[in-house]
């Protein structure tokens, strides 16, 4: 059983305040549908998966964006 610090399940929470969204401290299991902390763990965790997308179409969209950035600040 792992802890909630590395489960792939916990999502952190964001508040709203009246400049905009925060991050709170506090975080959520999206499997037990309960606030959840650090040190707590449960029989449902799963290893959280770094995922990167590398892809061609995602550095064209990059070029793409590059262009137009320079392009308006000149």
């Amino acid at each position: 059983m792992g802890k909630c610090k590395s489960c792939a399940n916990r999502k952190r929470l964001y508040r709203r305040s009246t400049c905009g969204y925060y991050a709170d401290k506090k975080y959520y299991c999206t499997e037990r549908e309960t606030m959840t902390d650090n040190e707590s763990g449960c029989e449902r965790w799963e290893k959280k998966r770094v995922e990167t997308d590398l892809s061609k179409a995602r550095f064209d969209k990059v070029e793409d964006d590059l262009r137009y950035l320079t392009e308006k600040f000149r």
